[in-house]
């Protein structure tokens, strides 16, 4: 955890240079490439396709989940998002959602995609994006997945 919140801080960080420095234009980040793995989004129970989940990764090795549909969901009590899970020294890491903190929120009414937070690949053995199509049971305490997709694991530092 501390290896991931310093290689964050590292990939992050903004450093002045002194006044009057000659400072190395770099590029920003590119997220214009393939996809690194992808899979459709299926519905449990007839096997139709609702969308596509991603597994992205700009030209800064950052990774993403990004989770597509076919067609806006029109009505309340439904949500779609994308996981991106990642392993760290062989094991799993919690997952980061689309709801997550620098992701755009989940997919609700009138909405077709969502993207998860980017990840940096230093320390990350692996990663793999997962997406769930999920309808809210009576009560609204809980929801339940009816239509998943999970892409192949890829490693990580590559």
């Amino acid at each position: 955890m501390i290896r991931r919140i310093a290689a964050l801080a590292l990939a992050t960080a903004l450093i002045p240079a002194p006044a009057g420095a000659k400072v190395a234009v770099t590029q920003a980040c590119s997220e214009a490439v393939p996809a690194v793995r992808t899979a459709p989004l299926t519905a449990n129970r007839t096997g139709e396709v609702w969308g596509r989940i991603e597994l992205r990764r700009d030209t800064c090795h950052q990774y993403w989940a990004y989770l597509k549909l076919n067609s806006p969901i029109i009505t309340g009590g439904t949500r779609a998002t994308a996981v991106l899970a990642y392993w760290e020294e062989g094991l799993q890491q919690p997952g980061l959602t689309c709801n997550s903190p620098g992701g755009n929120g989940y997919i609700t009414r009138n909405q077709t995609s969502c993207r998860t937070p980017k990840l940096p690949w230093t320390f990350v053995d692996g990663f793999m994006a997962t997406g769930h199509y999920d309808v809210q049971l009576e009560g609204g305490s809980a929801w339940y997945a009816v239509a998943k997709g999970q892409t192949k694991k890829a490693p990580g530092r590559i």
